[in-house]
């Protein structure tokens, strides 16, 4: 829908802070509805704003919704354990706070997401686009001895290859070859119609005896 607002509340606090000018703004919006009571003293709400809960330089975890209160129990047992750990409630998707996002990637700290969704389509893609079209994504980890990748790691660099353009994809370094990026990519859809068509019994499958019985008469 042309337009669209995207809002997701911390808890009933921040829901009814942010409701008036949801009320007042001419888009169409949508709204997580959340009635958990508030175990945090929000900022006022400003639209199109993250609400910045701490900064931190080890640590910072991007967040919305209904698993903000567990974010604030993780930031606790991480600071108990020496780090330095920020929090940022992003109170909305669309409008996200870019400003926000590109702030705390320039820091230098560990970017984690934590979302009640997929990991296509919700924070982490927005936060991959956001970091890829203002070019400051790398596709390299700092790992010791032989890399090792999920089929989603290796899925998000395949497309992410894909996406970039030519000029573009030459500065980047890769921690693999295009051709073993192509492989993956060949893997992922070989496994995935594998999965469509695998046959939970051995022998025909049922769809064939239906078929001669058909032929048959």
């Amino acid at each position: 829908i042309p337009g669209m607002t995207v809002f997701a509340p911390a808890d009933e606090q921040d829901m009814l802070a942010m409701l008036p000018a949801i009320w007042a703004s001419p888009s169409p919006a949508y709204v997580r509805v959340n009635t958990r009571p508030a175990t945090y003293e929000h900022a006022p709400f400003e639209m199109g704003k993250a609400e910045i809960v701490a900064e931190g330089t080890d640590i910072t975890i991007l967040t919305y919704g209904m698993l903000f209160e567990q974010t604030l129990v993780a930031r606790e047992l991480l600071q108990a354990q020496g780090k330095s750990v920020g929090l940022i409630n992003l109170r909305s998707l669309k409008p996200i706070d870019e400003a926000a996002l590109l702030a705390v990637v320039r820091r230098g700290s560990l970017i984690v997401t934590v979302e009640d969704h997929f990991v296509t389509g919700g924070l982490f893609s927005i936060l991959a686009e956001v970091l890829l079209r203002h070019q400051l994504t790398v596709l390299q980890r700092q790992v010791q001895g032989r890399p090792r990748m999920t089929w989603t790691d290796r899925a998000f660099i395949a497309l992410l290859i894909n996406v970039i353009p030519k000029h573009r994809r030459d500065g980047l370094r890769l921690i693999v070859t295009p051709q073993t990026i192509l492989r993956w990519h060949r893997d992922i859809v070989r496994r995935r119609w594998e999965d469509k068509f695998r046959h939970k019994h051995h022998g025909r499958p049922r769809g064939h005896r239906i078929f001669t019985d058909s032929v048959l008469r």
